[in-house]
């Protein structure tokens, strides 16, 4: 899989859609500054942006939503 594919499947599956009208979630896939890995940064419905594990990453299974908990 392209690295181009890779993000378009990644921002679709965390809910974003290209379709007007549809409902498109906040958040961005980034690497976390503490350790490194890819996580997806996301503002939840209290407004705060918290990580998450990225599927894409393959630390977690697709559609599952983990809290990125930092080693550094």
């Amino acid at each position: 899989m392209k690295n181009r594919d890779r993000k378009s499947a990644d921002w679709k599956r965390w809910g974003h859609n290209d379709t007007h009208g549809a409902r498109v979630s906040s958040g961005y896939r980034k690497k976390c500054e503490y350790c490194g890995v890819g996580i997806y940064l996301k503002r939840d419905g209290d407004d705060t942006w918290r990580p998450y594990e990225s599927w894409v990453t393959g630390n977690v299974s697709e559609g599952e939503w983990v809290y990125h908990h930092c080693e550094a």
